[in-house]
This record gives structure tokens, sequence and C-alpha cells, in this order.
């Protein structure tokens, strides 16, 4: 009787043991300084001594309004386009042909390419938004005269995500009928 015992208090308890550390850290570390941060986020600090003073909501009526907090990514986004495009600084450095990227395609992935390729039209119309996606990184990094390879990572990236994903439906095609995904279970 007490091994059965012990076994009903395991079966029970142990995943909560296992999961505690986590839970305890997450609490520490993330739950307590946001949930302290939202607190402060209601107090304006009047002095270096640190004497605070509740204002409510005027920290975020001020942050709503200000140009810094909003202005600085945009003005940032919007120098990098005037200096790109309208003074055509970018034209002066790396210039290269429009067919840049499509070479680098194939002499990066030159092995993998005909099987990525063939991968990415076994799966084209069930993941055409990631296509679409590529393509659009691709064609709009092409028309500009500065081309680096790390500009359209991020196209190649989906790429390779959708070669993934038609991979898995070729295996699953070439499953046997009656074999089950995951014989474990």
């Amino acid at each position: 009787m007490n091994r059965d015992r012990l076994w009903t208090w395991q079966s029970r308890y142990a995943p909560y043991l296992f999961v505690s550390p986590f839970v305890i850290l997450f609490f520490a570390f993330m739950l307590y300084p946001l949930g302290w941060s939202i607190l402060l986020s209601f107090y304006q600090t009047a002095s270096a001594r640190g004497q605070q003073r509740f204002v409510g909501l005027d920290n975020y009526r001020f942050l709503l309004g200000d140009w810094l907090f909003w202005g600085a990514p945009f003005s940032s986004y919007a120098a990098a386009l005037r200096i790109d495009l309208i003074e055509g600084k970018a034209s002066i450095f790396g210039v290269e042909p429009p067919v840049y990227y499509f070479e680098q395609l194939a002499a990066i992935w030159a092995g993998a390419l005909p099987a990525m390729a063939a991968l990415i039209l076994l799966r084209a119309r069930t993941s055409a938004l990631w296509i679409v996606v590529a393509l659009v990184i691709i064609a709009s990094h092409t028309a500009i005269p500065h081309k680096e390879y790390r500009f359209v990572f991020p196209a190649f990236a989906c790429l390779a995500l959708v070669a993934a994903m038609g991979s898995a439906d070729l295996i699953e095609r070439m499953r046997p009928p009656g074999l089950a995904a995951h014989p474990g279970l």
C-alpha cells in the first residue's frame, strides 16, 4: 500500500515539481520586474534622492504626444529613403546589375537549387504567400542599384521554408498507406 501511495503522489505532483523552477524564475525575472515597471510608470521621480510623486496616466499622455518617442524610428527610415532613393547615394556604392541576386542565388545554393526549386513547386499552391513575399523582396531590391546578398536574405529564408514544407509533403506522399505518422503514439 505504501508503494501505491508513493506512486500516486509522484504521478500527481511530479509535473508541478518539474515545472516549478521555470515558474519561480519566470516570476522573479519577468513578471515581478514587469509589474514593478508598470507600477513605477504611474510615478514621477522629482530628484536624484528618488522622491516620487504619483502622476497617474500623465506619463502615458506625454508619451503619446512625444515626437522623440514616435519620430526617431520614422525619421531614420525617412532619412534612409531620402539618401538612397532621392539623393541617389546608394547608386555610388556596390552597383550591380539587376540579375545580381539571381546570380547569388545560383552560386550560393548551387548544389541544392534544383531540389529546392522542385520542392518549392510542389508546395507552391498552398504556400503562395511565402513565395509572393520572397519575390516582392527580391523585386523591390532589384530596382535599387546598390545590392548586397544580405538585403534579400529574408527572401531566400522564405523560399527555404517553402522547400522544407514541400519536403514534408513529399515524405507524407511517399509513406505507405496504413503506416502511422507517429508509430509510438
